[in-house]
């Protein structure tokens, strides 16, 4: 004789930024791990702060009785019109397809003798859908902590590959806990 039963799956929605419970299951393995774009559900804006630098910075709308933590505004390059004037021209180089688009500079971040460097990125502009490319992969740095804090560094030397393929050799530099890095010397891909 045959016994019948019934198994019921249970299935949650995840929205980005918003947590109704917390859970301590790891993060779901991403399938493509090299995806050509991440979007963001709404529109963002570009906003000019008193400091002279401008911030891509994104809507998010929450469910009900849903606690939201938004992400933080990413710095950018100003457009024209916005931030400071006086400031130097930064790169007009942009991928294929994506000249309009945003450029979120490249940064070395610097943390108690830690040292990292995180590539530019690209983001559609208001009022397109928030379509970014995706960040490169974070390179650890040689670096050496200058003072008995966290803040200052001094980062050796070192050579990155851009989006194109392009090869820059960045000078040795002094830097708090994070920092633009200039755009380096452009030097042959070993």
């Amino acid at each position: 004789m045959r016994q019948a039963f019934v198994v019921t799956f249970a299935a949650a929605t995840m929205h980005v930024g918003c947590n109704k419970t917390r859970t301590h299951n790891p993060p779901a393995p991403n399938p493509d791990p090299t995806p050509t774009t991440t979007t963001k559900s709404e529109p963002a804006k570009v906003v000019s702060r008193a400091d002279g630098r401008c911030y891509l910075e994104y809507s998010m709308s929450c469910p009900p009785n849903a606690r939201c933590n938004p992400p933080e505004p990413e710095e950018i390059d100003c457009p024209a019109g916005m931030g400071d004037a006086s400031a130097p021209k930064k790169t007009s180089r942009r991928p294929p397809g994506k000249e309009d688009w945003l450029r979120l500079p490249s940064h070395i971040y610097a943390n108690r003798g830690e040292c990292s460097f995180g590539d530019e990125r690209f983001c559609a502009p208001p009022p397109k859908k928030t379509d970014c490319t995706p960040a490169g992969e974070i390179m650890k740095l040689k670096c050496t902590k200058l003072d008995a804090g966290r803040e200052r560094h001094q980062i050796e030397s070192f050579v990155y590959k851009d989006f194109a393929g392009t090869c820059h050799k960045v000078p040795s530099m002094e830097c708090p806990a994070l920092c633009e890095v200039p755009e380096g010397e452009i030097v042959p891909c070993s």
